[in-house]
């Protein structure tokens, strides 16, 4: 079975200790000093060149071992490429389309993936078939002329001044406007369904290495409780803020922690708090709203 979470996680922690390229890469991705892009993380595992060279090609150096027991993982990653992509259904299989190149890719992991859907998402190429990231960002499909008519426009501005390459070649060099443009419409979203609020759940992704350390951070904080229940591993959050008590959720799975609030405003307070008692042994990776009608 293909692996590319836990090989992602590996070298996000591996990245992450490397100050000079963490501060590198936040200069180029970030416009100024608000680091709101969700998308950072995974711009930086796949695409970030520093000195020349992938992160994931430093960390395959550095780390020789990992490379040759999930060689195929590490040669997909280095691969992979970044998009907007509609969904197609035949009666045998899903397929992904590229808005930008037409091209069809044959979907091999699919399960809980939405049907009928546009989206972006990185995809890891094997022969004919493709495997698709957990990294997903669903849009209805008023969006897709606005997000081709943007790349189209940087990619012709490119073109006009330097070498006139492929529109795929294009993409794959600059990724890093695929995951802007995304953040800026998802902020553009996110302001336009503000009154809708009260039926989303605002949650901040996180991972860790080791579970039974995570746990204990939390069971030992006197306004952390463990709640009972046979599903899932889930913490109770409260909080006194300013005259009242704001409570959320903290839900553990594998080397995943999901801190669910209310609203946008509470999860703030919650991340700084968590922030402060996990001493740099959580690794943010971004946050998302959710919808009721996905988590019932």
């Amino acid at each position: 079975m293909i692996d590319f979470v836990s090989l992602k996680n590996d070298i996000l922690y591996f990245v992450t200790s490397k100050k000079n390229i963490i501060l590198e890469a936040k200069e180029a991705y970030y416009s100024d000093e608000k680091e709101n892009g969700n998308n950072f993380n995974e711009w930086l595992i796949h695409d970030f060149m520093y000195n020349n060279e992938k992160i994931i090609e430093i960390f395959k150096r550095e780390n020789a071992g990992k490379y040759e027991k999930n060689k195929l993982e590490y040669d997909l990653i280095n691969n992979s490429y970044v998009s907007f992509f509609e969904m197609l259904i035949t009666p045998n299989n899903l397929i992904l389309k590229d808005v930008f190149t037409n091209k069809d890719y044959i979907l091999e992991n699919y399960d809980g993936i939405k049907e009928n859907s546009f989206l972006r998402t990185r995809i890891y190429i094997k022969g004919l078939k493709c495997y698709i990231s957990d990294d997903i960002s669903y849009y209805e499909t008023e969006y897709k002329a606005t997000f081709k008519k943007a790349i189209y426009e940087k990619y012709n501005d490119y073109c006009s001044i330097s070498d006139n390459i492929g529109i795929e070649e294009f993409i794959k060099k600059n990724s890093i406007l695929i995951y802007k443009f995304n953040d800026i419409i998802d902020e553009v979203i996110g302001d336009m369904t503000i009154d809708d609020e009260i039926y989303n759940v605002f949650q901040s992704i996180y991972t860790f290495k080791n579970l039974k350390e995570i746990k204990i951070l939390l069971e030992v904080d006197e306004n952390i409780v463990f709640v009972e229940d046979e599903k899932e591993v889930i913490y109770r959050i409260s909080l006194k803020k300013d005259e009242s008590i704001i409570i959320g959720e903290i839900v553990l799975e594998k080397s995943r922690l999901e801190l669910e609030a209310r609203n946008q405003i509470d999860l703030e307070y919650f991340k700084v708090y968590l922030d402060n008692i996990s001493e740099g042994i959580l690794i943010f990776i971004k946050d998302e709203v959710v919808s009721i009608d996905n988590l019932l």
